[in-house]
């Protein structure tokens, strides 16, 4: 193979990546946004102890958001690199608080909530970047079983806090020992629940444990990027790791219960496997075998898995428009209800399943604007 078709394979997005966020994201749009709580439980989130699928779409993206890291801080790190891990940093900060405030507070700035999903992946983005530039310190190369211990450090390191910390909540249901930390650093009007939950799921100190997950995906990412086209051996570690990880999480499923809102140490290993196993599977069907020679194959899979990639690529297009159309659906007044109940009637099923049909309509219209942008090569990433 030429050095010219060489170097296009070796900075060439890796379509499984992209396709597997896409697929976490619309399954997060399919799930039940309405309707109560025991319908489809599955999918929607375990109210405490437990493990749900909607759980695991989190901290799934965590992991990509690792793997696509790797891409961004392939060394040598520049200067413009940095600056743009910062940009990235701040941005997501921003925009957090703003997703926060539209359908809550608004501009009541008193009452906005300052953590959130956007914000810890910022957070836990720029705290792995950090790791992953330390641990180059006297040589341009990674240390990938530095990074790999300090991610497990940091997920036994919040552990352990849980365990000494139980005391805190004794007598409260439903209640993380680290809560008081929220409420004192940030204040009980802008942490989760306004603080009467006695637990933020995006915490301070979920931080630890989701950057763990984060370097998890940037080891993954690491690895896929050494090698373009990807090879087997490095799908099959990729599953066989996630496949440890995940009987791992059973072992420590003895010491601390699956708990997404805790975002216990059990979790953030069955979550690690899973994310883990889910990309080598989405690389093997999507990148394996990509030689410029098998023109067809790549065209079939281009087709098959262009509506998620176009997903993948504008993921906080996603994010903000499935918020900002639930909210528009939920607060506008259509005759005695409102857009929502207007839509339910409408819902192409019966029953319950009115509420499936709902997400379906919310999937197809932001499936149709992640479309369009992706179809004109708008993508807003940071």
């Amino acid at each position: 193979m030429s050095g010219e078709k060489q170097d296009v394979l070796r900075h060439r997005r890796l379509r499984g990546v992209d396709a597997f966020r896409g697929a976490v994201l619309a399954f997060m749009l399919f799930t039940p946004p309405i309707g109560d709580a025991t319908t489809y439980p599955l999918m929607r989130h375990a109210t405490w102890d437990g493990l749900t699928f909607s759980d695991l779409i989190l901290p799934t993206f965590l992991v990509t958001s690792g793997a696509s890291l790797a891409l961004m801080l392939r060394p040598p790190t520049t200067a413009a690199v940095r600056l743009r891990l910062v940009r990235r940093l701040l941005a997501l900060l921003v925009l957090g608080a703003v997703y926060n405030a539209i359908g809550a507070s608004w501009a009541d700035l008193s009452q906005l909530r300052l953590t959130g999903v956007l914000q810890l992946i910022g957070l836990t983005g720029a705290l792995a970047a950090l790791v992953v530039l330390l641990s180059r310190i006297g040589s341009d190369d990674d240390r990938p079983v530095v990074i790999a211990l300090i991610a497990l450090a940091a997920v036994a390191a919040y552990g352990v806090g849980l365990l000494r910390r139980a005391d805190v909540c004794l007598g409260v249901d439903q209640c993380s020992s680290y809560h008081s930390w929220d409420v004192n650093l940030l204040g009980i009007s802008h942490v989760y629940g306004a603080g009467r939950l006695n637990y933020d799921p995006e915490g301070l100190a979920v931080l630890g444990a989701a950057t763990g997950l984060v370097l998890v995906g940037y080891l993954a990412g690491r690895a896929l990027r050494l090698r373009r086209p990807p090879a087997v051996s490095t799908v099959a570690l990729l599953a066989l790791a996630g496949g440890v990880l995940a009987a791992a999480s059973l072992l420590a499923d003895d010491v601390w219960a699956y708990n997404k809102r805790l975002h216990t140490p059990s979790f953030s290993l069955i979550a690690a496997g899973t994310a883990l196993t889910g990309l080598a599977l989405a690389v093997a069907l999507l990148d394996l075998g990509g030689r410029p020679e098998r023109v067809a194959l790549d065209r079939v899979r281009a087709v098959l898995s262009w509506p998620f990639v176009a997903l993948g690529r504008n993921a906080l297009v996603v994010y903000f428009s499935e918020h900002i159309l639930l909210t528009v659906a939920r607060d506008t007044p259509v005759g005695n209800g409102t857009l929502q109940d207007w839509l339910l009637a409408r819902a192409p099923f019966e029953g319950d399943t009115q509420l499936l049909g709902f997400s379906l309509m919310l999937l197809l219209t932001v499936a149709a604007i992640t479309g369009v942008m992706h179809a004109l090569r708008w993508h807003i990433a940071l």
